[in-house]
């Protein structure tokens, strides 16, 4: 029996072992939209994954929809992090985002916006200082959040979170982050996730 290949980037949100050498992945991927995949073996020291799949590393994916799960086949990192592996305030930040986007993605369904923005946010987060990392969660929060669906704030705030990540968007972010942080908070109340 043959199996189709679909070749899609992603973002890896998270992972979870299973057994002595498997792990699940939670990604949030370009085409397929959010999914969870096996990897089999990866957690051995001679995998030829186990490298590539760090989580919140942005790869490129071979993926195979088996019987019951989606399966990895192969990888490879698209984008490598620099400080990122050495700074725990940010991995702590990508942490908090990641569940964040995993709370309230259900089901896989494209979502290419929402990708965009977990990619574009990390790799913002990875060269930028620690002193910012405040600003960066609040509206990347914001992002996730308006993007799927679930804000319900004013047209004010609603066009600032429109705007890309970077540092004209981030200054803008102080004299209204209690606001946002506000915002987000009821979104998540009302959605009962």
């Amino acid at each position: 029996m043959s199996y189709h290949v679909y070749q899609t980037e992603g973002i890896i949100l998270g992972s979870a072992p299973i057994g002595e050498s498997n792990r699940y992945y939670y990604l949030m991927t370009k085409d397929l939209g959010f999914l969870i995949a096996f990897a089999q073996g990866v957690r051995e020291v001679r995998s030829k994954l186990r490298p590539q799949l760090s989580d919140f590393s942005h790869v490129s994916l071979d993926l195979i929809r088996g019987r019951d799960a989606w399966r990895i086949v192969n990888a490879d990192i698209k984008e490598t992090r620099g400080s990122f592996l050495s700074g725990v305030e940010r991995m702590m930040l990508l942490a908090r985002l990641s569940l964040l986007a995993r709370r309230l993605l259900h089901g896989e369904e494209r979502n290419e916006e929402l990708f965009e923005t977990l990619r574009g946010g990390f790799s913002y987060a990875d060269s930028t200082n620690t002193s910012r990392l405040n600003d960066i969660e609040v509206f990347l929060a914001a992002k996730i959040v308006k993007s799927l669906g679930y804000w319900g704030g004013d047209e004010k705030m609603s066009a600032l979170i429109e705007e890309p990540i970077g540092d004209a968007a981030l200054n803008k972010i102080p004299p209204v982050r209690r606001f946002i942080s506000k915002e987000v908070n009821r979104a998540l109340s009302e959605s009962h996730l």
